[in-house]
C-alpha cells in the first residue's frame, strides 16, 4: 500500500503528487536522505516526470546527474540542485524560481524563456547556455560563469550581482535592469576598464573573443585578480571626494612627519661637528644649505 508524500510545501501549495516511498514518509525526490546522483534515477526521474507533468516543485535534487535532461517546462520551484550536472539540460521555460543552484553545472543549456526569480546562481556554470528572454529578477549572481551565454531580452532587475565571469561572446543585447557603469572621473577606479559590456556583445571575430573578464564590485579580492591580469569592468559606486581627501590629507602627513625626521637627523649631525668646523661669520640667524639654523660657536 502506497502512501502520499508527507511533504510541506513552504507556501502551502496541495500536497505532493508523488508516493512515499520505504518507510519514509516523503517520496524519492524529496526526501534528503536519498543519494541523487546515481545514474538509474535519471530513466526513474524521466517516468515520474512525464507522469506528474513535470511537477518537481521543491524537489531535493543535490547532486543529481543528468546531461541532456528533458524538462522543458518542468516545475522545479524551490528545488534544491546545489551541484548538480545538467550540461546541456533542455529546461526552455521552466520555472526555477527560488531554486538553489549553486555550483550546477548547466553549460550549454536550453534556459531560453525560463523563470529564475530568486534564483541562487552563485558558482554556477551557465558557459555557452541560452538564457534569452529568461526572468531573472532578484536572482543571485556570485562567480558565476556567463563566458559565451546568451542573455539577449533577459531581465534581471534586481539582481543582486557581486560577479561574474563574462567574455565577447557572451550577448547581452536588450538585456533589461542592468547597465555597466563607466568612470564618472578620471579619478575614479572604473576608468581603467571603462568600456560597457554591451560593447563586446556576440563579438565572436575579436581576437581575444574567448579571453575570460570578470565583472565585479571592488573587493580586495577583485584587485588581486585584476593585478594577475584578469580584465574586470567595476560597476561599483565611484569613490567620494571626502575620502579622496583624506587619503590625501594622511599622505601630507606622513610626508610631513618624514620630513621633520630628516630635519631632526641633519640637526643631530650638526650638534657632533667641532665648533672650528663651522663657516667662519656663521651665526644663529643664518640656515645653512639644509635649511636648519647653524650652530652658533662660543664668543
Amino acid at each position: 500500500m502506497t502512501h502520499p508524500c508527507g511533504h510541506a510545501y513552504r507556501q502551502g501549495r496541495a500536497a505532493c503528487p508523488h508516493p512515499a516511498t520505504g518507510a519514509g514518509a516523503r517520496c524519492l525526490w524529496h526526501n534528503p536522505a536519498v543519494r541523487k546522483d546515481d545514474a538509474y534515477l535519471r530513466r526513474v526521474l524521466g517516468e515520474v516526470v512525464a507522469a506528474s507533468g513535470g511537477d518537481l516543485e521543491e524537489a531535493h535534487l543535490v547532486g543529481l546527474d543528468w546531461p541532456e535532461a528533458p524538462l522543458p517546462g518542468a516545475r522545479l520551484a524551490g528545488a534544491d540542485l546545489r551541484d548538480a550536472r545538467l550540461p546541456r539540460a533542455r529546461l526552455a521555460g521552466a520555472d526555477l524560481s527560488g531554486a538553489v543552484l549553486r555550483r550546477a553545472d548547466l553549460a550549454d543549456a536550453d534556459l531560453s524563456g525560463a523563470v529564475l526569480r530568486g534564483a541562487d546562481l552563485t558558482g554556477t556554470s551557465l558557459r555557452g547556455a541560452s538564457l534569452r528572454g529568461a526572468d531573472l529578477t532578484g536572482a543571485i549572481l556570485d562567480a558565476t560563469v556567463l563566458n559565451g551565454a546568451d542573455l539577449a531580452d533577459a531581465d534581471l532587475s534586481g539582481a543582486v550581482i557581486t560577479s561574474f565571469r563574462w567574455n565577447q561572446r557572451t550577448v547581452l543585447t536588450g538585456i533589461k535592469g542592468f547597465a555597466a557603469q563607466t568612470a564618472a572621473s578620471d579619478g575614479d577606479e572604473t576608468q581603467i576598464y571603462p568600456a560597457p559590456l554591451t560593447l563586446a556583445d556576440g563579438d565572436h571575430a575579436a581576437p581575444d573573443a574567448d579571453r575570460t573578464r570578470l565583472y565585479a564590485r571592488p573587493t580586495p579580492e577583485t584587485r588581486l585578480l585584476r593585478r594577475s591580469g584578469v580584465q574586470t569592468v567595476n560597476p561599483g559606486p565611484p569613490t567620494p571626494r571626502r575620502w579622496r581627501w583624506v587619503a590625501l590629507l594622511a599622505v601630507a602627513v606622513f610626508a610631513s612627519g618624514a620630513g621633520a625626521l630628516a630635519g631632526r637627523a641633519l640637526l643631530g649631525r650638526h650638534d657632533v661637528l667641532p665648533a672650528a668646523s663651522a663657516p667662519e661669520g656663521s651665526g644663529s640667524d643664518e640656515l645653512d644649505e639644509g635649511g636648519v639654523a647653524g650652530a652658533s660657536g662660543p664668543s
